[in-house]
């Protein structure tokens, strides 16, 4: 029985793209599979400034781009309106965010802290152990 932790390398590029699909999975549960590349449609929110909806458009067009163009058509209508909609509300919320000032002195509000996952090795394969909290 070894304790050594087994870690795969993974690139950073695999990194990002596994977050980003992640994040959208976990923004989008109901289109998350889902991709397109027709974003025609502007979004169905009234009184929205100008830069929002081309921040919105650009994110849009970056959603239907993820996971290849053999899924075009795969959206319906309504759930295209519903992600726009999704991506307004997250863009209003990030140029409150963006109009936030800080300094140079403010320190960090979190600090992530990634440990690789420990691996035991068991009678039925490597089992995975939660690290302890320090």
């Amino acid at each position: 029985m070894s304790n050594n932790p087994v870690t795969t390398p993974v690139s950073r590029r695999d990194f990002a793209r596994h977050v980003a699909v992640a994040a959208t999975a976990f923004a989008l549960p109901e289109v998350a599979l889902a991709q397109t590349a027709s974003p025609q449609a502007a979004p169905s929110v009234v009184d929205v400034p100008k830069e929002v909806v081309d921040e919105v458009e650009t994110k849009f067009n970056a959603i239907m781009k993820l996971s290849g163009p053999g899924a075009a058509g795969t959206f319906t209508a309504g759930q295209k309106d519903e992600l726009r909609k999704q991506l307004v509300s997250q863009v209003q919320g990030l140029q409150k965010l963006r109009a936030y000032t800080l300094d140079n002195g403010n320190a960090p509000a979190l600090v992530l802290r990634v440990e690789p996952p420990i691996f035991i090795e068991t009678s039925s394969g490597p089992t995975l152990v939660a690290p302890e909290r320090k």
